[in-house]
């Protein structure tokens, strides 16, 4: 069974939360979490935030948060608000704040069982 959480319009460049997406990518829930505790960028906060709360979505599924894996993180730019500043010469120069558009689905995979042969 398949649960997703999303954020939408989160301050930040995309570039700067795909390098995010890519350590927690095809891992299991728990694991990403530990990822992104330790991981040194103002991203993984936020990263960890949507994963908590895809497990959480899980968690009133009835689906245990031992099995779940994360099986697709998008992301995606959002709009840019535009601002100016004043430069030299009577020249305006542009500022460009952008926002991202986050996607984490979980799926559940099944606990690996090693056979024992007799």
């Amino acid at each position: 069974m398949e649960t997703t959480a999303r954020v939408n319009f989160v301050k930040g460049s995309p570039r700067k939360f795909v390098r995010v997406a890519n350590s927690i990518r095809k891992k299991y829930a728990l694991e990403a979490l530990v990822i992104l505790r330790f991981a040194q960028t103002g991203a993984s906060k936020i990263f960890e935030k949507v994963l908590n709360s895809a497990v959480a979505n899980a968690k009133r599924s009835n689906i245990n948060p031992a099995n779940l894996f994360v099986k697709t993180v998008t992301v995606q730019q959002g709009p840019m608000t535009k601002r100016f500043k004043p430069a030299s010469r009577y020249h305006v120069r542009a500022i460009r704040r952008k926002t991202t558009h986050l996607t984490i689905k979980l799926d559940e995979k099944a606990a690996k069982v090693k056979k024992i042969s007799a």
